[in-house]
């Protein structure tokens, strides 16, 4: 029996590493004419699909990230930073498939329908009979640019359906709940100025022997926090990250408050509260800063944390 993938590009097959003999699981569907179709996921996690009226098992595949993958040495697929699938190319005949869309995942003019194309390194298929694209939480219209829900998460975008805040040339939202990089992306100028201030800060804090991903991704967080307005939040961290984090955004010199509830910066300036449940489920800490010692916490940003850790 004979196994291929479904067409991503047209005349591009290619055959994937999962077999008969290592599939896990399966899940028949009726299609009339005495005829069904069984969905089969491998132990890889490759999706494989039999039509009983043939011969064929079909699978796709679909490489996560913005490198080039290979799939049995037969076909090469390529992504953009954003996990748009950009060729496929045969690395038998140096055959080469050229994807293009506009933004907002509507394909350009003359160009034939592919499954995996805007987003297609994400295995979010824009192959659907309603046109909708599924995106983990919610349904995607691209038409509209809009999700057809509510964003689950509050602060996960611009709004509750907005799409990555209209910038589908730089980030994305793969999952429906959180545009990734919009937070930090945002600030882009504004936190040019506080540039030094912020470096400081978080120097003065991480330790030297603490591994650089742990710092790097603490000071993403202070940058984004030094310079949100109002209420807000959307980055989503570990709380070994967020921990430093909040000690970088008040500094040396930094007390105690409430009991152990968090720390103020000496100048009382910059607050750093402990992580605690909000009304939306989440566990979330509070970056907090202000003009002035003696005026309210206006800015106030959130990290979510995952649940147990």
């Amino acid at each position: 029996m004979a196994v291929r993938v479904r067409r991503l590009c047209p005349g591009f097959w290619a055959t994937p590493t999962a077999t008969l003999s290592t599939v896990r699981s399966t899940v028949s569907v009726p299609t009339g004419a005495a005829t069904s179709r069984t969905y089969m996921r491998a132990s890889d996690g490759t999706v494989l699909v039999s039509d009983s009226a043939t011969t064929t098992v079909h699978g796709q595949r679909a490489t996560h990230g913005g490198t080039p993958g290979v799939t049995a040495s037969q076909t090469t697929y390529a992504y953009d930073h954003t996990g748009r699938l950009t060729q496929v190319q045969d690395t038998n005949t140096s055959a080469v498939c050229t994807t293009r869309s506009y933004t907002f995942d509507n394909p350009h003019t003359g160009q034939a329908t592919t499954r995996y194309g805007w987003v297609g390194g994400k295995q979010r298929s824009s192959e659907t009979l309603t046109g909708l694209t599924l995106m983990g939480m919610r349904l995607y219209d691209p038409a509209a640019g809009r999700f057809l829900s509510v964003d689950p998460i509050r602060g996960g975008n611009a709004n509750a359906y907005d799409y990555i805040q209209a910038d589908p040339l730089n980030q994305y939202d793969p999952d429906g709940k959180i545009c990734w990089s919009c937070g930090f992306k945002a600030v882009g100028r504004a936190s040019w100025k506080y540039k030094w201030d912020i470096a400081l800060t978080a120097a003065n804090f991480i330790p030297v022997a603490a591994p650089a991903v742990w710092a790097y991704r603490a000071y993403r967080i202070v940058k984004v926090a030094r310079v949100a307005r109002g209420m807000g939040g959307g980055i989503r961290a570990s709380r070994a990250t967020s921990w430093p984090a909040g000690r970088a955004l008040v500094g040396r010199g930094s007390r105690s408050f409430g009991q152990g509830l968090g720390r103020i910066s000496r100048n009382g300036l910059r607050q750093w509260r402990r992580p605690q449940m909000k009304a939306d489920g989440f566990r979330k800490p509070n970056f907090q800063y202000r003009s002035s010692a003696k005026v309210k916490w206006k800015n106030n940003y959130h990290v979510y944390h995952r649940r147990w850790w």
